[in-house]
């Protein structure tokens, strides 16, 4: 993202409150303190998550830590760190949006339970500016515009600013509607790490 400035200093400012609002947004919308580019395209390699077997023993549901989940190239489970790591084909495992389904085929453990699953998987939004919504890349412009007024002009928390008779209220609160495409946004399941 680009915004016009005055300076080569603030062109630096400007990229470091873009990277914190960007970090910002995928705080508040994945609901956790170290989720960092949520939304960014990646291959992720064998992460740790809890997975959930399902009452009828036969597949085993569980939400990686990026919006949308594009493919899996290896799911394993297991009922705990030291317990027998079980693998599933990719063939035999569905990503639908931020959901992973597993169904093995013998069920090597005891249901209904959670257990540990170590995945790999391609997931995100995008893996360039222009690949992310419109909407998305509005809102965190929106945040990293706040940001710099907020470091270019020292305001603290909240104040009034006289202009032509007028009285125009300051607030570090995160703009309406910000917040509000956060909400589109945000995570719906929790974020575990292990069983």
């Amino acid at each position: 993202m680009h915004i016009v400035s005055g300076s080569s200093v603030d062109d630096g400012l400007l990229a470091t409150l873009i990277t914190a609002a960007s970090r910002a947004w995928d705080r508040k919308c994945a609901g956790v303190a170290d989720a960092i580019d949520y939304f960014a395209s990646a291959a992720v390699v064998n992460e740790l998550l809890v997975g959930q077997i399902d009452y009828e023993g036969q597949r085993i549901i569980c939400y990686p830590h990026k919006p949308i989940i594009n493919s899996v190239q290896s799911f394993g489970y297991q009922a705990d760190i030291v317990s027998t790591l079980y693998t599933v084909d990719p063939s035999r495992v569905e990503a639908y949006g931020p959901k992973v389904t597993a169904y093995p085929t013998n069920m090597a453990l005891d249901f209904p339970s959670s257990c540990k699953v170590v995945l790999s998987y391609t997931g995100g939004v995008g893996a360039t500016l222009n690949d992310l919504p419109d909407d998305l890349v509005e809102a965190v412009t929106i945040l990293a515009i706040r940001f710099y007024r907020e470091a270019e002009s020292g305001l603290t928390d909240q104040i009034g600013i006289a202009d032509s008779g007028g009285q125009y209220v300051y607030t570090k609160a995160w703009p309406v509607r910000v917040k509000e495409l956060a909400e589109v946004y945000k995570r719906k399941v929790g974020w575990r790490h292990s069983a």
